[in-house]
C-alpha cells in the first residue's frame, strides 16, 4: 500500500476516518493541521484513507506527530508502523514527540519512544466565578493587537524552546478569545481560546508563573455557551487545582512520548495547558 503526501483535497476522507475511530469529525482542527503541518497517507482500495498521520515541524528544532490513524477494517497489516516510521522520517533531527493514547502507545515505544510526561484533560462547564487563590500576584488582563503579535511569539518561543509562529498566526483569528497577562506594565503570558467541533478549546496558556496561568485560564473558560476543554501538563498543581474547583470533570491523562527520550527545549514550566495533544 503506496504511502503518500495527504493534502487538503483528502479533507472528507480525513473526518471520514476519523470519526470511524470514534474522533468527532472536527474540521477546523483538520484544516488548522493541514495549514501548519505535513501529512502522509495511504488510499484504502474500496475509496477513502486506510490511514493517515501529520507531522507539525516547528522550526526544525521540535516536531509533533499528530493524528496517528489507521482504518480499523485494517487489522494487523502494519500500516500503523508504516506511517509512524515515515512520520518519524520527515521529523529529522528536530525532537519529535507525541500524546499517544494508551492503544498506540506500544507500538511507539517499539520505536524508541519513551514516556517522559503526560497531560490530563479537563472537560465541562465551570462555575461562574472560578476560584483564585488568595496568595496569586494580581495580573491584568487585556486584548491582544496587531503591534502584540511579535513579543507574543518570541515569549511563546521561549516556553516552547521552538518557533510557533506559523501556529499562533493560523490559531489567533479563527480564536474566540485571546488575552495577555500584564504585571506592572510586563507582559507575564497569554491565552487562546478556539473552537473544536464538540467543544472549546482552552490552550495554549503560557505564563511566567502559576498565578497568571489561572487567571487567563479562569477568563478563557467562562462565559461559553459550549463546553471548554483543556489539557494540562503534569507538574502544574496550580492549574490541576483551579480546574477542579471550577466544577471541571477529569477526562483521563495521555502520555507525552518522546523519540529516544530527548530533552524537550525550552522553559516548558511555562507551558500551563497545551494547545492541543496534536498540537504539542
Amino acid at each position: 500500500m503506496e504511502i503518500r503526501r495527504l493534502t487538503l483535497a483528502d479533507l472528507p476522507a480525513c473526518l471520514a476516518l476519523a470519526v470511524e475511530n470514534g474522533w468527532p469529525a472536527d474540521e477546523t482542527r483538520w484544516r488548522l493541521l493541514l495549514s501548519v503541518g505535513e501529512g502522509f497517507c495511504a488510499a484504502a482500495p474500496a475509496g477513502g484513507l486506510a490511514g493517515a498521520v501529520l507531522v507539525c515541524d516547528w522550526g526544525g528544532r521540535v516536531a509533533t506527530i499528530a493524528m496517528p490513524l489507521v482504518a480499523r477494517r485494517q487489522g494487523a497489516s502494519g500500516l500503523d508502523r508504516r506511517l509512524a516510521e515515515r512520520a518519524l522520517a520527515s521529523a529529522g533531527s528536530a525532537v519529535a514527540l507525541l500524546y499517544a493514547t494508551a492503544e498506540a502507545t506500544p507500538l511507539y515505544e517499539g520505536l524508541g519512544f519513551w514516556q517522559i510526561g503526560a497531560v490530563a484533560r479537563y472537560a465541562g462547564t465551570p462555575s461562574p466565578a472560578p476560584p483564585q487563590g488568595r496568595d496569586l500576584e494580581p495580573v491584568q488582563l487585556r486584548p491582544v493587537g496587531g503591534a502584540d503579535f511579535a513579543p507574543l511569539a518570541a515569549f511563546d518561543e521561549e516556553a516552547f524552546g521552538a518557533s510557533r509562529r506559523t501556529l499562533l498566526g493560523r490559531l489567533l483569528p479563527i480564536a474566540e478569545r485571546v488575552c495577555l497577562a500584564v504585571r506592572a506594565g510586563r507582559p507575564v503570558g497569554y491565552g487562546v481560546a478556539w473552537p473544536a467541533a464538540d467543544a472549546v478549546v482552552v490552550g495554549p496558556i503560557v505564563a511566567a508563573d502559576p498565578g497568571a496561568a489561572v487567571v487567563v485560564a479562569g477568563w478563557l473558560a467562562a462565559g461559553h455557551s459550549r463546553p471548554v476543554r483543556l489539557d494540562v501538563p503534569t507538574g502544574n498543581p496550580a492549574l490541576h487545582a483551579w480546574a477542579a474547583a471550577s466544577g471541571l470533570s477529569w477526562q483521563g491523562t495521555a502520555p507525552l512520548l518522546v523519540h529516544e527520550g530527548r530533552p524537550l527545549p525550552g522553559l516548558r514550566q511555562r507551558i500551563h495547558a497545551i494547545a492541543a495533544r496534536a498540537l504539542g
